[in-house]
């Protein structure tokens, strides 16, 4: 009896376990708040090319009028360079009318070449010939004023005998009315003074000529010198003139052709191997503008990325460079956030690069480019536009900071390495 008294005073046993487990659950619990837990910041995105010009745009009309034919089908594979479409002009006779303009300004234009061509030589002539005339004017007031020279010289010579013939005829006439001299001592005195003295004027009257010849000679050369510049300066305004009028027509004419080339060119290729996605002109009825959209293009995305859409407030935390995450929408996936080994379904990404400024509503956008260690699905299962979530990986904390900050509404540690 006194057994089973001490019996009942000790404690269950459903007890003693309960308080063991808790133990151990406590335990447990402490031991957790220390172990490693990654910080990530989340966002969503959809998946675009890497290269801005292999990204979709429309496929505009290069004139205006009526689609002729298609030669695709939407979501059909084309290469470059195959036909996608060709149009027709409204006003089927606009193509022969503009080669009718260029070729009447191309006739104007070879008339005015023709001209100035005409211009420019008689120009170069009158240039030639007005050289030429300068050299042969210049010879002539050489030549006179050499003659004027000697001519001057030959006045002194004449003038100092006309002084000796003079000074000898007076002393001989004095000597003759004397009687000392005889009449034809005399005679032959005067005759040599009339003579020098004819001999003297006429040198003054050659050297009046020659020197009148060369005010003569010298007019003519400046009248000369005047009419043939005034001509020249003629030709010049002319040729400039010329020459304007040909940069117009060449204008007209480039002008012309560009408009000529761009209705020529009604076919329309495709820049790019892709898929036409949609015919936004469906019906060949239509009159289609100039500009005007008419097939949606996707060009086939060489490289992808994802374009994640970010938060204001998350935009200091994430660096180019950081590990990340991606789950693709369709693929059936796990992942714990803060345990980045515990995954199934989802992908690797790097951030490759980040906007500099806010793009839309304070949103920025990062780029995460696939980890070439553990590659996406490819292009024909992954496919442009499919939607994702991704989470950046941040710094590593305990698991216990994290409880703290999420409690606290603490912001996560900003990574401060750099991966690049």
């Amino acid at each position: 009896m006194e057994l089973k008294a001490l019996e009942k005073t000790n404690l269950s046993p459903i007890v003693v376990n309960a308080k063991r487990i808790t133990t151990l659950l406590v335990i447990m619990f402490v031991a957790m708040m220390f172990l490693p837990w990654q910080q990530t910041t989340k966002g969503v995105g959809k998946i675009i090319a890497y290269e801005p010009t292999h990204r979709e745009h429309n496929v505009i009309a290069p004139i205006s009028g009526f689609i002729k034919k298609y030669y695709i089908e939407e979501n059909r594979f084309v290469k470059k360079g195959e036909l996608l479409f060709e149009m027709v002009d409204l006003d089927k006779e606009y193509l022969v009318k503009l080669e009718s303009v260029i070729g009447d300004i191309k006739a104007q234009h070879e008339n005015i070449q023709s001209t100035l061509n005409i211009s420019l030589a008689r120009k170069k002539n009158i240039e030639a010939n007005l050289r030429i005339s300068l050299e042969i004017y210049d010879k002539e007031i050489i030549q006179i004023q050499e003659t004027l020279k000697r001519f001057n010289g030959k006045k002194v010579s004449l003038q100092n005998s006309y002084e000796v013939s003079d000074a000898n005829y007076k002393r001989i006439n004095l000597l003759y009315l004397d009687g000392i001299e005889s009449k034809r001592s005399y005679e032959v005195a005067k005759n040599e003074y009339i003579k020098e003295g004819v001999e003297v004027e006429n040198i003054i009257i050659d050297i009046e000529i020659k020197s009148k010849s060369l005010e003569i000679i010298k007019k003519e050369k400046e009248r000369y010198i005047k009419e043939q510049e005034n001509e020249i300066n003629l030709l010049q305004n002319s040729i400039l003139s010329d020459k304007n009028r040909l940069i117009t027509f060449e204008k007209e004419i480039k002008k012309t052709s560009i408009d000529l080339s761009r209705n020529v060119t009604s076919k329309v290729f495709a820049s790019k191997d892709g898929y036409p996605l949609r015919i936004l002109k469906n019906d060949t009825n239509l009159y289609v503008k100039k500009g005007e959209p008419v097939i949606y293009f996707a060009p086939e995305a060489k490289r992808r990325v994802l374009l994640l859409k970010i938060r204001r407030i998350d935009m200091p935390l994430i660096k180019e460079g950081l590990q990340a995450r991606v789950q693709f929408h369709g693929w059936p996936s796990m992942q714990v956030s803060g345990w980045p080994k515990i995954k199934y379904g989802t992908f690797s990404g790097i951030i490759d690069k980040i906007d500099s400024i806010a793009y839309e509503d304070g949103v920025f956008y990062a780029y995460i480019v696939e980890d070439p260690k553990e590659p996406w699905p490819t292009s024909e299962i992954l496919k442009v536009g499919t939607e994702a979530r991704a989470w950046v990986r941040l710094s590593t904390v305990s698991i216990g900071y994290e409880i703290w900050r999420t409690h606290h509404a603490q912001p996560p540690v900003m990574v401060i390495e750099n991966y690049r």
